[in-house]
């Protein structure tokens, strides 16, 4: 524990740089392991550790009527592309679409895309490449899966706001909804979404990965 952290005062660009040195940007995962954000390794990657720590990240950075976890967002899309027509590799994709948020906290996509961003944008994209690598997902985005990520996008939208701005209510008009998708129930606890997504998950990785 560097003796900065319990002191008063600041910290010079030193002390900063010798705590942030290469090798010591890494988190600690539910699994009890290190893992490196920045510089993902294969290995350290784990399913249990996806499912848990989505089931309890919120979509919209939190701001809904009720709790919404990325876990429940991404199993829903992965419902999404069947309906839209899609194949088992769509599905895969979506279970893992937003898998990098496990380890890299998602920053709202309005913010996310200016300029200030670019080194976060590639860092997360470098990342979710990672996971799709490691369980044999294709890495580029299928359209289908990016179709069925918008669709969940209106419904969330719609049903997990109290009142919606008049820009956002305009772009989402313009988002076809499957009738099958229109009587969807959105909002599991997040031990639920956790449950209902690791099995998921497990239908085509098992539940040791």
């Amino acid at each position: 524990m560097p003796a900065w952290l319990n002191r008063s005062g600041a910290v010079s660009d030193e002390e900063k740089k010798a705590f942030y040195a290469p090798g010591k940007d890494w988190i600690q995962t539910k699994s009890g392991r290190k893992f490196w954000p920045l510089s993902p390794r294969s290995e350290d990657i784990r399913l249990s550790d996806i499912a848990h720590a989505l089931s309890m990240t919120t979509r919209f950075t939190g701001h809904l009527d009720r709790f919404y976890s990325v876990a429940e967002h991404s199993r829903l899309v992965a419902l999404a592309t069947r309906h839209l027509g899609g194949d088992e590799e769509d599905y895969k994709q979506a279970l893992l679409h937003d898998a990098s948020e496990a380890y890299l906290c998602d920053i709202a996509s309005p913010v996310k895309q200016s300029p200030e961003f670019a080194g976060y944008r590639a860092a997360e994209d470098r990342l979710q490449r990672a996971i799709y690598r490691r369980y044999q997902v294709q890495e580029e985005m299928r359209p289908i899966v990016k179709k069925a990520d918008l669709v969940m996008l209106r419904i969330e939208a719609e049903r997990m706001f109290m009142a919606l701005q008049p820009e956002w209510t305009e772009h989402l008009a313009k988002i076809e909804v499957p009738r099958q998708m229109l009587s969807l129930s959105v909002g599991q606890d997040w031990n639920l979404a956790r449950e209902a997504y690791a099995q998921e998950l497990s239908k085509y990785w098992g539940t040791q990965c």
